[in-house]
């Protein structure tokens, strides 16, 4: 929200409107600040720019407060595998496809270095379709197409992917940082005890 630029300007008149309000309770009504103001604006703007490096260690106090994980563990763990199925299956069906085609692939490749490793040598199958090879290559060709435009296709929804997936990794070290801090902090032994 204080990073997207299209929510930003909403989220700023929310504060400055949230923040008249305030100064208009508190001081009972003798300060009355409008909203629109320049200065009331520029406030909030400043405050939105500001705010987010004053959030960081938020997630961890919600997720603690709020008992988030507990609870997401308790409530999976309850689940019958078909409902626990019928919850993932939205996650993963768009990139179906995509997983079957690379799982196949990986196994190929896997299946080749063991081959490699236990024979010492590689050996790919040679395999004969008779007359029938124009439409086993025109087929190949299709599918070879098919997969191209799937690996072409999601170059967008991938990098945002990889994106997503470097700030969780960002997200988790900065955790894991606090933790081991939080940790340290408490088994050492405190001064008043000597």
């Amino acid at each position: 929200m204080l990073t997207d630029p299209t929510t930003l300007p909403e989220w700023e008149d929310l504060l400055a409107k949230r923040f008249a309000t305030f100064a208009k309770d508190t001081t009972l009504n003798v300060v009355d600040l409008t909203p629109k103001s320049r200065k009331l604006k520029a406030a909030s703007t400043k405050t939105c720019s500001t705010l987010l490096s004053y959030l960081t260690d938020l997630h961890e106090y919600v997720d603690e407060a709020l008992e988030i994980e507990p609870t997401l563990r308790a409530r999976m763990m309850s689940m019958s595998s078909a409902r626990f199925e019928r919850v993932l299956h939205p996650i993963f069906e768009e990139d179906e496809l995509t997983l079957i085609l690379s799982g196949g692939g990986l196994g190929f490749l896997a299946g080749l270095i063991q081959q490699l490793i236990s024979t010492g040598s590689l050996v790919l199958p040679r395999v004969s379709f008779g007359g029938q090879t124009k439409m086993i290559s025109t087929i190949g060709s299709v599918i070879g197409i098919y997969i191209v435009s799937i690996l072409l296709k999601p170059r967008k929804s991938m990098i945002l992917f990889v994106e997503r997936l470097i700030e969780r990794t960002r997200q988790l070290k900065r955790k894991t940082r606090s933790y081991w801090k939080r940790r340290r902090r408490f088994s050492e032994p405190s001064d008043l005890s000597r």
